[in-house]
């Protein structure tokens, strides 16, 4: 449908609604989202000046019908989701993550800025497996875990020390590969152990399922602070 609407712009350098929208251009399909979301066109062209508002219409596809998404418009939000048709082309959100570490530190390796040194000191040779060298997931919950100068895991945040001889990527989830289980992993039926089933996954800080109960009462529900209004303390 936009065939013709395209045929008078070949040859210029730049073609996108945005560029035309700044020049004070109401374009076809500008009109034509226009209708579509019932509003006026001069909002729609000055939304997408501001940038507040994009309508996919790339020039190579003339077949399509030009629609909208911005905070002015019905769609806010659009998200492609689908299928890959090449088999096996999914990667893990892991595999990103690792691989663009990756490239980055290569990119770097040779770089004198010690504004670098923190990315190529980082720890960042997780093993690798599979034909898209998908990196070990155990081994980065084990560096998230933490362990000692031995390489031993850590069972508990409170034996981590400031004395260089432990490592943890993030003290609350210190434990979660207590005895270099991974915890988080356990699926133990509840009928075989108590209510609070503390062997079903792991929770942090230090598998606690239950934070703050009564934590400001008695056994018998009574409060242990009183209300003392708000206090005042000398600025020195």
């Amino acid at each position: 449908m936009r065939a013709q609407w395209l045929e008078h712009r070949r040859g210029l350098p730049n073609v996108t609604q945005m560029h035309f929208a700044r020049a004070g251009v109401l374009t076809e399909e500008m009109q034509h989202v226009a209708r579509r979301e019932n509003l006026p066109g001069e909002l729609i062209r000055s939304e997408v000046a501001r940038g507040r508002m994009i309508i996919p219409a790339n020039v190579n596809h003339p077949e399509l019908e030009p629609m909208c998404i911005g905070i002015a418009s019905k769609c806010k939000i659009n998200a492609n989701i689908g299928n890959s048709q090449i088999d096996g082309d999914a990667r893990s959100e892991l595999w990103f993550t690792y691989h663009l570490g990756r490239r980055i530190r290569e990119k770097l390796a040779a770089s004198p800025d010690e504004m670098d040194r923190p990315v190529l000191d980082l720890t960042w040779d997780y093993p690798v497996e599979g034909a898209v060298s998908e990196p070990s997931a155990e081994a980065v919950l084990a560096e998230i875990n933490g362990f000692d100068a031995e390489q031993r895991p850590l069972s508990s945040y409170l034996q981590l020390k400031d004395d260089g001889s432990t490592a943890c990527g993030c003290w609350i989830y210190c434990g979660v590969r207590a005895n270099g289980v991974n915890q988080a992993a356990r699926r133990k039926p509840g009928r075989e152990q108590s209510w609070v089933a503390p062997d079903w996954g792991w929770a942090w800080p230090a598998n606690r399922r239950i934070l703050y109960n009564r934590a400001s009462a008695d056994p018998d529900g009574k409060r242990k602070v009183r209300s003392v209004g708000p206090q005042f303390y000398p600025v020195r």
